[in-house]
Formats: C-alpha cells, structure tokens, sequence
C-alpha cells in the first residue's frame, strides 16, 4: 500500500465540502502513513487543529494566475525533492496546478484528481474557476483516476470532457452518524429546510418559490 501522500487543495483556511474530507481521509489512514498537505492560498490554525495525525504544511499563498504558475513549478520541486507515492489534489485549481507540476516529468508519482462540483451552472461561475475547468479539460490525459463523489457530476464533467470514462470513478461521501446528535422536533410541525453554501448552483430561488406557497397558505 502507498504511504506517502501529496494533497494539493486550493484553501484551507474554513470548513467545506473538499477540506471535511480531506481531514477524515487523514485522520483515518494508517498511523504509518505520511501526509504533506499543499495549500495554494492559505492555511489555518484552527483548521489544522482538525487533523490529529502529523502533518506537513505548506502553503503557497497564491492570489492570482502567476502565482498559481508558480505554485506549480513549486510543486513539480516538491515532487523531484522528495519521493510521493500518490498526489491527490481537491477541486480545478489544485487539479490544474497539480497536472502542471507532473506535465512532461519523468518517475512521477500517481496522480488522483478529486471532482466535488456539478456543471450544472458552469455559466454562474466565476472567471478563474471557469477558466480552472478548461485548462483541466485540456491537461485531462496527465492524472490516472478523477474522483467524483456525485455520479451525476461524473457524467456531467465526462460530456464535457474534463475526463475519460475509463478514468472516472465514483466514490460518495461516507458520513459517520454517530457523531451527528438527532434534533427533535414537535409532533404536526413542518420543517424545511436545505443545505448548502449559498450559490446559483444550489438553485435556492427555486426553493423558495416551492416553500413560499406552503408557508403563506
């Protein structure tokens, strides 16, 4: 088994989808297992602080699109300096920056790139993601699997193009609910209610248009 991981994530500095996985995929590994967490803009204590296995950090602090460049030829020297087994990156930024770093290098290491968005509003999003997407598409021969944890995203992103169906794989989040403690409500009350960081994507418009008649019947 691989025990020496290279994670690229585009921040890490407040909770979300990518970093609450990626802080159970450390905390569940082997205690042999070595992990180096690269973060291209910034890292905080306190997430950090969610990690109970040793960990090194590195964080790039990159703020536009040279410095993403430049954080993949930091990366790529990571890589030559010290031997990974595998690099997994979470969501475009990290995969492009990733894929740049092992483009055209020999010996590298396997490459896993971590999908964990939908295309279904791909028009509502912003500049540098949008443009993180494309280049993904056009760098999609470097990585050996994507992993998406939406079978409904993989599809989307292999029409698309971003990856080859014999690349993709689906692997859905896995939750331990005995951390979670069961809330309580009345007997004959409706509660509604949805998840989710506030974005377009998320389609809350049509949410509220659905709730509203309920609420004010």
């Amino acid at each position: 088994m691989p025990n020496k991981y290279l994670h690229v994530i585009t921040n890490f500095e407040e909770i979300g989808g990518a970093e609450k996985m990626l802080i159970k995929v450390i905390n569940a590994s082997e205690a042999k297992t070595q992990h180096t967490v690269v973060v291209l803009v910034a890292a905080s204590e306190l997430m950090k602080k969610q990690i109970n296995k040793k960990v090194e950090y590195h964080s790039l602090n990159a703020k536009n699109a040279i410095d993403l460049l430049y954080s993949a030829y930091k990366v790529r020297s990571m890589l030559r300096a010290s031997k990974f087994d595998v690099v997994y990156s979470w969501m475009y930024h990290a995969n492009f920056v990733s894929a740049m770093a092992e483009l055209f290098m020999p010996n590298k290491p396997t490459l896993i790139w971590g999908v964990r968005h939908s295309l279904d509003d791909l028009g509502g999003e912003g500049v540098s993601t949008k443009l993180a997407i494309y280049l993904g598409k056009m760098l999609r021969s470097v990585p050996s699997r994507v992993i998406y944890c939406s079978y409904r995203a993989m599809k989307q992103h292999v029409e698309f193009g971003y990856s080859a169906q014999n690349k993709s794989i689906y692997i859905p989040n896995g939750y331990d609910f005995d951390d979670y403690q069961p809330r309580l409500f009345q007997k004959g009350s409706l509660v509604l209610g949805a998840a989710g960081r506030f974005h377009d994507a998320k389609d809350y418009k049509t949410l509220f248009k659905a709730v509203a008649p309920i609420l004010y019947k």
